[in-house]
């Protein structure tokens, strides 16, 4: 095989839907599967950071908005000592942890954003009034507040046991089957390393044996999409789940295609 053959077979691999879709790493999967609905598990990490950031973001636009009481107190006596240019010792730190604020964050700002903090009246109680200054600490408030468990539960997750194993960030949603789209419904496609590149007459020509094993399916392997199901089973997300999971999906396959872009030239 010359150079440019082998460049052009290099490159068809990794351009070739079935190999792209082996490298896919889905958020979800289905656990548990009935007629018209299926237990679907989603992936720690990027759900739980999911519903984190949603639950501080829309404490801390409370905040901000004055639809609810964020306590300034430990804020303006951190002004106060800038201006009298004294440092706290522990009994003052002590004092202001007895109102039940975490402020041990509050000793690590920078100078000047303590400086501006002498502009607080004492009795202050909207973030909105330090949010240019501070936005990220009163962020970071609201992250701390967040009871997780809570937010999981409210949005319908939960602990379900599949086949004797607790099965934790699940949801039961109705589903709609469809013929895979991969594999057409077989369940299986040809090994990509076989015939990306397309196979001709004169390969089977050459080697008669080869295109028996080819058409008995002696280089099939289970499909990466369907995973040997035949069919795909789309769960009907709620929409604001749906529209993460779209947001992510996205990012995925962008990451795949250029890094398969990448090694088809060779990288």
């Amino acid at each position: 095989m010359s150079y440019q053959d082998q460049m052009m077979e290099n490159y068809n691999y990794w351009h070739d839907g079935r190999v792209q879709d082996g490298m896919f790493n889905s958020i979800w999967q289905i656990v548990e599967q009935g007629a018209r609905e299926a237990v679907v598990q989603f992936e720690e990490d990027w759900l739980t950071e999911l519903l984190h950031e949603e639950a501080a973001q829309e404490l801390f636009d409370k905040w901000v908005d004055g639809k609810e009481e964020f306590t300034l107190e430990y804020l303006a006596a951190a002004a106060e000592t800038v201006r009298r240019r004294e440092i706290c010792d522990q009994s003052q730190k002590n004092a202001m942890k007895s109102s039940g604020e975490d402020v041990t964050w509050l000793w690590q700002l920078p100078q000047e954003i303590l400086d501006g903090l002498a502009v607080l009246n004492e009795d202050c109680k909207k973030a909105s009034k330090v949010s240019g200054k501070l936005s990220g600490e009163i962020y970071e408030a609201a992250w701390e507040k967040v009871d997780l468990d809570q937010v999981l539960e409210s949005k319908g997750f939960r602990t379900i046991k599949v086949r004797g194993d607790d099965r934790p960030f699940c949801m039961t949603l109705p589903i709609k089957n469809e013929v895979c789209s991969l594999c057409s419904g077989t369940g299986k496609t040809t090994d990509p390393n076989i015939d990306c590149g397309g196979i001709s007459r004169e390969d089977f020509a050459e080697d008669s044996d080869f295109e028996h094993d080819y058409f008995s399916g002696r280089y099939d392997q289970t499909c990466a999409r369907c995973k040997g199901r035949n069919v795909e089973a789309h769960p009907k997300f709620p929409k604001w789940l749906a529209d993460a999971i779209e947001s992510h999906d996205q990012s995925e396959w962008e990451g795949i295609r250029e890094s398969c872009a990448e090694r088809a030239m060779g990288a």
